[in-house]
C-alpha cells in the first residue's frame, strides 16, 4: 500500500505545482481516482490472463471457467478495499474529505466496479486464449484511458466543449461514483445509472462468453 500511496502524492504534488492544477481538492481527488483506476486496470490484466496462467489445471481438472477470473480479480478487490480504507484515513487526517450521506452509497458503487471488472476481465480470458499477443496492447490502451479520464487533472479543466465526451468514457463514471461522495458529498446520478447499466451488461456478455468458449478455450491451451 505504501509504495502506489507514495507514488500518488509525489505525482500530485508535481502536477499541483508544474501544471498549476492548485484546486482545494485535487490530492484527493488524484488520490481516490488513481485508487479506483488502478484496480480497474490491474483486474482487466489480471482476468485476462487467468486462464492462460492456470492452463495446467485446465487441462486437467474441470472446473468452471468462471472460478479463475473470480479468483484473481477477487484478491485484487481485496487488496483495492483495504487501500481504500487506508487511503480514506489519511484523507480525513489531512482534510481532504468532506463526505455527506452520499457515502451511503459507496458499497453498492464497490459492488458495481467489481462487476464491471469481472466481466471486462472474463471477456479478455477468452481473447487472450486465441489471440494472445492482444495482452501486450490492452495495458498501453488502459494506459491511454488513463489520461482521458479526469484523474490527474480535474474537470474543469477539460473545455466545455469536450465534457460531453465523459459520457461514453466507462471508467469516467466508476470513478466518480467513489469519490464524488467523499470529496464532494455530491451523488452524480446520471453516472450510477449509466455505471449500473454497464456493470450488469458486462458481467452478463462476460459469463455468456465464458460459456459458449468453455470447451473451445481447452482445446486451444
Amino acid at each position: 500500500m505504501l509504495g502506489p500511496l507514495l507514488n500518488y502524492f509525489v505525482m500530485g504534488f508535481v502536477i499541483a505545482k508544474v501544471a498549476r492544477f492548485g484546486s482545494e481538492n485535487f490530492l484527493s481527488n488524484l488520490l481516490l481516482g488513481s485508487l479506483v483506476f488502478n484496480f480497474m486496470s490491474v483486474s482487466l490484466n489480471l482476468g485476462g490472463m487467468s486462464l492462460i496462467q492456470n492452463e495446467h489445471y485446465i487441462r486437467k481438472i474441470y472446473l468452471p471457467k468462471l472460478v479463475f477470473p473470480v479468483s484473481s480479480i477477487g484478491m485484487e478487490f481485496v487488496n483495492f478495499v483495504l487501500g481504500f480504507l487506508g487511503l480514506v484515513l489519511v484523507l480525513l487526517f489531512l482534510g481532504g474529505l468532506h463526505p455527506g450521506w452520499e457515502v451511503l452509497t459507496i458499497p453498492f458503487s464497490f459492488v458495481l466496479l467489481f462487476f464491471f471488472s469481472l466481466g471486462l476481465g472474463s471477456i479478455l480470458s477468452v481473447i487472450y486464449v486465441f489471440f494472445r499477443d492482444l495482452s501486450h496492447v490492452v495495458p498501453i490502451l488502459m494506459q491511454a484511458a488513463f489520461f482521458l479520464t479526469p484523474v490527474i487533472y480535474p474537470v474543469e479543466a477539460i473545455p466545455e466543449r469536450f465534457l460531453w465526451l465523459l459520457k461514453f468514457n466507462p471508467f469516467y463514471h466508476y470513478v466518480e461514483l467513489i469519490r464524488g461522495p467523499l470529496i464532494k458529498a455530491d451523488l452524480n446520478l446520471q453516472s450510477l445509472l449509466t455505471a449500473t447499466v454497464l456493470s450488469i451488461s458486462s458481467l452478463v456478455l462476460g459469463l455468456f462468453i465464458l460459456k459458449k468458449y468453455e470447451n473451445k478455450v481447452v482445446f486451444k491451451l
